[in-house]
């Protein structure tokens, strides 16, 4: 998908990609295709009087995209060399071997949108213009659009597309996730690395609007959400392991998990897993205080309240309740859970979802001067390389 998506940004059956791209900028507009884990997006934005011309541009590269030898080997060579480029950052490995161990070898979100070295270098064009005729088709296909115009001009504008036509689109599987080895530390060896990154965590719930995923973000607001959480306070603030530390709950529609990471001193690798244990189990014992609960309640209701404003963030909300069939007043729901929320609510999340006991701890690091302190933490050390397979 990946691939495919790079090459419709190049040429297409009727123009070179330098013309392309000239008449792009004479119009001060942008057109662009990417993959992610999920979605395909052809992006648009232009001035509303170039409008026409420039969805005319966008329909071109959508439909008549000409899948040359030289773009592709080209591209491939660049995204090869992008993936070894990547496997260079401690952090990529570090979220990248995170992900497989979460979602398991068999899942394609398991690993990054780019691919694999093996799995790129067996892509032939032949490979791409399959997938193409396979994958992409109106019927799995939504328009967002904000715009000065109304409704009608808009419906107008986008009618371009009307002659589109496509089959219908095979859904993708999701394979079982495989059992966590609770209390394991995977280490990836960098050697003489400065920095250890660390990632702890383990799967947890899928995303819902104005349920129990909502709610445990806000619960974790206080913990590692907040530039003055438990967390960044202990390792930035008050130990100076990091320039930053922070645990989030991630979601979509069928899979989440919580995290915990930081980049650290590579001499203090040990000592901030410990701390980062110690932050998540006070707060699964102990909860929210009140000073903190208000603190959350006041700073989301005023984030939230400012994230609708510009013309991207009144398209990322409305393809956020076309992805998850959300009616406008969500976000009114939301404030009123958020003013809602009490400790004991807070707190009963907490002791939930902030359980040390479950998660995994990932490493990447120096394995000559880290593995030794590591072993005092008494979990169970299985060293891999940076694609996730067991280390030789």
């Amino acid at each position: 998908s990946s691939m495919t998506a790079g090459l419709m940004n190049e040429a297409t059956t009727v123009s070179t990609v330098e013309d392309l791209s000239n008449r792009l900028e004479k119009l001060g507009s942008f057109v662009s295709i990417n993959s992610g884990n999920d979605f395909t997006t052809l992006r648009i934005r232009t001035l509303t009087k170039n409008l026409d011309e420039t969805i005319a541009i966008a329909k071109e590269k959508l439909l008549k995209p000409k899948f040359d030898d030289v773009d592709f080997n080209r591209d491939k060579a660049n995204a090869l060399q992008n993936i070894k480029a990547a496997k260079r950052n401690a952090g990529a490995t570090a979220s990248n071997v995170f992900n497989l161990i979460m979602y398991g070898k068999d899942n394609n979100f398991a690993y990054p949108t780019a691919g694999t070295e093996a799995s790129l270098a067996a892509i032939t064009l032949d490979d791409v213009k399959a997938f193409y005729a396979a994958n992409y088709s109106p019927k799995v296909t939504t328009i967002t659009a904000v715009s000065d115009l109304g409704e009608a001009k808009m419906k107008q504008a986008l009618s371009a597309f009307a002659d589109w036509d496509g089959a219908d689109v095979e859904n993708s599987t999701t394979k079982p996730f495989p059992e966590l080895a609770a209390n394991t530390l995977y280490f990836i060896d960098k050697p003489d690395a400065p920095q250890s990154e660390i990632r702890i965590g383990k799967r947890a719930l899928p995303y819902d609007a104005t349920g129990e995923y909502y709610k445990s973000r806000v619960m974790n607001f206080a913990l590692g959400g907040a530039f003055n959480s438990r967390i960044n306070l202990n390792l930035r603030e008050d130990k100076g392991y990091t320039y930053g530390a922070r645990s989030f709950f991630n979601g979509n529609e069928t899979r989440g998990f919580y995290q915990a990471s930081a980049a650290v001193r590579a001499d203090a690798t040990k000592a901030s897993i410990e701390e980062f244990m110690k932050e998540m189990n006070n707060y699964n014992g102990s909860g929210i205080t009140a000073e903190e609960l208000n603190f959350t309640q006041a700073a989301l209701g005023q984030r939230d309240a400012r994230n609708y404003e510009t013309p991207r963030q009144k398209l990322g909300f409305l393809n956020q309740m076309q992805t998850y069939g959300l009616a406008p007043s969500f976000v009114d729901k939301q404030a009123r859970i958020l003013k809602s929320l009490t400790k004991a609510e807070i707190d009963a999340l907490a002791n939930k979802h902030v359980k040390t006991s479950d998660m995994i701890v990932v490493v990447v690091g120096d394995k000559k001067t880290q593995i030794p302190e590591l072993k005092s933490l008494g979990m169970t050390i299985v060293e891999l390389d940076g694609d996730g397979n067991p280390a030789e």
